[in-house]
């Protein structure tokens, strides 16, 4: 399995997306098979696409559902 990276996050953007979390975020560990082991999981509640796009092309990471 392959993982990708987190790109390297400025202070300002690092305070950014830790705001987003702390009000319309979700810190889980979730496993999608019981046979595998647990995976962080960060979601991001928002109906604005614009902000949950600026955050993946910040980070480098994860998808927009």
């Amino acid at each position: 399995m392959s993982y990708k990276t987190l790109q390297p996050l400025s202070e300002a953007q690092a305070a950014y997306i830790a705001g987003l979390v702390d009000v319309e975020g979700t810190v889980t560990l979730t496993r999608k098979h019981n046979n595998e082991h647990r995976q962080l999981s960060l979601s991001i509640s928002s109906t604005e696409k614009s902000l949950l796009e600026l955050v993946h092309s910040s980070t480098g990471v994860g998808k927009i559902t």
